[in-house]
């Protein structure tokens, strides 16, 4: 058989197989006109993969083969063939006898065909049909289908191609025998897959491996084509790169004002500076005002800057030196004969001792 079978080695039937008692096997397949050489190839294939699995002759099993469309032809006769060695060769040469009919889908006339022509003549009554799709009577098919199993025939149907589907109702819940007797696959060359089904149905005992070289329905092509770009996914990405760059302002404005505040708080006056502005301003005169000390001061810059700076002190609206709120009153300078009065020095010192406390107060502050 060369390729044909997929490699397969031929076998003793009686290895593998309890004797059927005069069981009879019908092929009914639908062979519509848009089928290609290849796909009647399958066909064939099929018969034969599944028939080599059984035991053939006058007291086990015998096999006939029927193609249907509008009309129906006997390709093979029961009483053609007793023998695997005969029957073999001869569904190998179906593959070029099959043919395409034309036509409309008439299973119903098909399964009447069956029960009106006595095609059976054995006990045991097997049916294979093997469909592209719907019959376009699907009522009259049933009710066909429904004395079909009444007469005793048992129906496994196989749907293949687009046309049908795993869950079409007309093959699998109204010609099949159960709902389990109806196998799909949606391409012709995965139909060797369901050999080892199609041959467990027909004789329990029958060798239920798989073809070998049979192509695997669960491999997967991975396409390597980008998907296009549309115009959603520009919007979004549009939309994306605003909120993080707004999200990205935030916390940079956020970290600066922290680090501000943070710097703020390290320039606050140290006690030493406070100690420092408290020496200075017990040397100027009593009453004299920040801005005139200041500004007559011969101090370094760095120590007139820490007593002189803006937020060492305030100043009231008449320009009077303030400390956290309070008014520093002006005391004129009291000279006699000369001299400054000790009493209004002592005070003068004491102002100046209030004000450092004051700073240390707003410094804890």
């Amino acid at each position: 058989m060369g390729d044909y079978t997929y490699g397969h080695v031929k076998k003793v039937s009686s290895t593998y197989h309890i004797i059927m008692q005069l069981g009879h096997i019908v092929y009914l397949i639908q062979t519509p006109d848009y089928l290609k050489a290849t796909d009647t190839d399958e066909l064939a294939r099929l018969v034969y993969n599944v028939t080599e699995r059984l035991v053939i002759g006058p007291n086990d099993s015998l096999v006939s083969v029927i193609t249907f469309q509008d009309t129906q032809e006997v390709k093979i006769d029961i009483m053609d063939h007793f023998t695997n060695d005969t029957l073999l060769p001869e569904i190998d040469n179906l593959r070029a006898t099959l043919g395409n009919l034309t036509g409309l889908t008439w299973t119903s006339a098909a399964l009447l065909y069956l029960t009106t022509n006595n095609v059976y003549t054995r006990t045991e009554k097997y049916l294979v049909l093997v469909i592209f799709e719907n019959s376009v009577s699907p009522g009259q098919t049933a009710f066909e289908a429904f004395f079909v199993r009444s007469d005793g025939i048992s129906i496994i149907v196989i749907g293949i191609g687009p046309e049908l589907s795993a869950t079409s109702s007309e093959p699998r819940d109204h010609i099949a025998s159960s709902q389990q007797d109806y196998l799909y696959v949606d391409n012709i060359k995965y139909l060797c897959w369901q050999v080892p089904n199609i041959a467990y149905f027909l004789d329990k005992n029958a060798l239920r491996e798989n073809i070998p070289d049979c192509p695997s329905p669960n491999v997967t092509v991975a396409t390597t084509t980008p998907s296009p770009t549309t115009e959603k996914d520009f919007t979004f990405w549009i939309i994306f790169g605003s909120f993080l760059g707004a999200s990205i302002v935030t916390v940079s404005i956020v970290v600066l004002c922290r680090c501000v505040q943070k710097n703020k708080r390290k320039t606050s006056p140290s006690m030493t500076d406070i100690e420092n502005a408290v020496d200075m301003y017990r040397n100027s005169r009593l009453g004299q005002r920040r801005q005139t000390f200041c500004s007559e001061s011969t101090v370094s810059n760095n120590d007139v800057d820490v007593t002189c700076s803006s937020t060492s002190l305030k100043k009231d609206g008449n320009g009077n030196a303030a400390m956290n709120g309070h008014v520093k009153r002006s005391i004129p300078n009291s000279v006699s004969n000369g001299h400054v009065d000790d009493t209004r020095d002592r005070n003068r010192i004491f102002t100046h001792e209030n004000i450092a406390q004051k700073m240390m107060m707003q410094r804890m502050q």
